[in-house]
């Protein structure tokens, strides 16, 4: 009897010994063989697919604040200058659909609170593009700009909660307004104050004095994007731009088809700079 337990027992442990190693080896086999796919998707998306012995599976991951660093990888920035105004409202709807985060630098328009709270509370980046958008005015000198600057950031903070540390210079930093050399003060006072600007290596041709229909700004998209794997795309979101929002659900399928991934701009990321 005695024998008969020992010998029981003894196949017992040697059982438990043994799916404790398979256990082990199958786990060390599908950590081995994990692939994270996130192409085609934003990189805020909350879902991401993993696949392991030619099974999808899915896991709630957190969310990306900035852009993946990979120069290999193929990133497209989409960003829209000089809203707020209802045609926002239309793009946040496609944005959604298609389940991307992109990046607005905004102006002042009166009437518009919900939007730059729905753009803010949607998950996608907010910066400033001074508060009138005026040439004439914010160029005259630093003082100038940054009068019109921190007015917009007062009126953001009071209605999303905080000053944005991004923005766009209306016209770009190599605008050639204003006196010699202003550009050059104001990106070094940003600098000074923990702010990143940002330009473009892309753009859809919708601000450049000749209406474009549909297909026109789908073009250039195309033309302007060739060979790049970064990309900020330069778009405009005012009410006189209906032909960008016609063209937006194309332009975003075109570069998924291309195997770009979606982000928002953040502090720190990817950037397009051309007055340093």
């Amino acid at each position: 009897m005695i024998n008969f337990r020992l010998a029981t027992t003894l196949l017992v442990l040697l059982f438990i010994i043994l799916i404790g190693f398979s256990y082990k080896t199958l786990e060390e086999k599908l950590c081995n063989n994990l692939v994270l796919y996130v192409s085609n998707e934003p990189l805020n998306s909350k879902v991401t697919s993993i696949r392991s012995f030619n099974q999808a599976v899915n896991i709630n991951i957190t969310p990306r604040k900035t852009p993946v660093y990979n120069e290999s990888l193929k990133v497209v920035y989409l960003t829209f200058d000089d809203g707020p105004s209802q045609n926002t409202l239309t793009i946040l709807d496609i944005l959604k659909e298609k389940n991307v985060k992109g990046t607005f630098f905004v102006n002042y328009h009166p009437n518009c609170d919900a939007i730059y709270k729905k753009i803010h509370e949607d998950g996608h980046a907010i910066g400033n593009h001074t508060y009138s958008h005026d040439f004439s005015r914010i160029y005259q000198s630093e003082s100038a700009f940054f009068e019109d600057y921190d007015k917009l950031n007062s009126y953001l903070q009071s209605i999303i909660g905080f000053a944005p540390d991004i923005m766009r210079f209306p016209g770009g930093s190599n605008t050639g307004y204003g006196k010699n050399d202003i550009m050059k003060s104001l990106t070094k006072e940003l600098k000074t104050r923990g702010i990143e600007y940002f330009d473009w290596n892309s753009l859809n041709g919708d601000a450049e004095g000749q209406a474009l229909n549909r297909n026109q700004l789908i073009e250039k998209v195309k033309h302007t994007s060739l060979n790049k794997n970064k990309l900020i795309v330069l778009m405009h979101d005012s009410n006189t731009k209906q032909s960008t929002v016609d063209s937006l659900p194309e332009i975003i399928d075109y570069f998924s088809s291309q195997g770009y991934i979606f982000s928002p701009l953040a502090k720190g990321g990817f950037s397009i700079q051309y007055t340093k």
